[in-house]
């Protein structure tokens, strides 16, 4: 606690009641003043007699006193204290460690809302970042207690190709500092994957369900579809298969797919290519028609 007194007292009590909260049965707690804390002049530290108050309580605090000649102090209060001793906790952070994303969105829970708090990112790889370490200060529903996901207030700019350490730190409102809780190896990634190279051509005539393609880029999922156009019928179409193994790489694929489809004799297709990457990124389609 912190006081003044502008002239020396002879004995004082400073109490603690319960005013709300947690359960207190111990209130009140009157504490003695002793030594210096009854000195004119100002006091401001742990008294002598410091009281053992309750987790989650709330307090009115009452300070008395009087001086040698017996005149008293009038009592002075300040009320609705919370006595807060547990630290919040963040948890269920977004993105999680090892993962590939192309916007700053975040996501966690806070079991209690925080004062302050801090979200940073940290390269540790990929494409150089000169402005590294990237420093968020929280802000409005980002500080509450309960999930928050999205973007934020103070989103930063990051470098596409950069890896980065994301680190959230925060405080409570009586100063109890949460535990610091970091996502590794996040990378930063907009740049949509790109199919190129192609076969078969346009206007060509195959006999067999192989395709081939180069990808400047591993995906996390693509498809090859099979639509008709013409000639035979083909109740089935459209075809899509699901790429698989090596036909995600980065690099050139040429042969039968894992999934190759069941086509139709005589029927004419357009073979369409689509994909993303584990960033979510999407590629420009790629069609052959005919």
């Amino acid at each position: 606690v912190g006081y003044e007194l502008d002239a020396a007292i002879d004995s004082g009590t400073i109490t603690w009641t319960r005013t709300g909260g947690s359960a207190d049965p111990s209130s009140p707690h009157v504490a003695n003043l002793a030594g210096a804390e009854l000195n004119a002049g100002t006091f401001s530290g742990v008294l002598t007699n410091a009281p053992t108050l309750v987790d989650g309580a709330i307090y009115t605090i009452s300070v008395n006193g009087q001086d040698a000649a017996g005149n008293a102090a009038t009592e002075v209060s300040v009320s609705n204290i919370s006595y807060d001793t547990t630290a919040p906790v963040i948890s269920n952070v977004t993105p999680v460690n090892d993962t590939n994303v192309n916007t700053t969105q975040v996501g966690y829970e806070l079991d209690a809302a925080l004062d302050s708090g801090t979200i940073t990112w940290t390269r540790t790889g990929g494409t150089a970042d000169p402005n590294s370490p990237h420093v968020v200060n929280l802000a409005g529903a980002e500080l509450s207690a309960g999930t928050f996901y999205g973007v934020l207030t103070n989103a930063p700019t990051l470098v596409d190709g950069s890896i980065y350490t994301i680190s959230l730190n925060g405080q409570d409102a009586a100063g109890n500092a949460a535990t610091e809780v970091s996502a590794t190896n996040i990378t930063y990634d907009i740049t949509a994957p790109i199919f190129s190279n192609v076969t078969p051509a346009y206007d060509g005539s195959v006999t067999t369900t192989q395709v081939g393609y180069d990808l400047d880029a591993a995906i996390a999922s693509g498809t090859i579809t099979w639509t008709r156009t013409s000639g035979s019928a083909d109740p089935s179409s459209p075809h899509v298969v699901n790429l698989a193994g090596n036909e995600l790489n980065a690099g050139t694929f040429s042969g039968a797919l894992t999934n190759a489809p069941t086509l139709v004799d005589g029927t004419i297709y357009t073979i369409s290519i689509n994909g993303q990457d584990a960033a979510g990124n999407v590629a420009t389609e790629v069609s052959v028609s005919n």
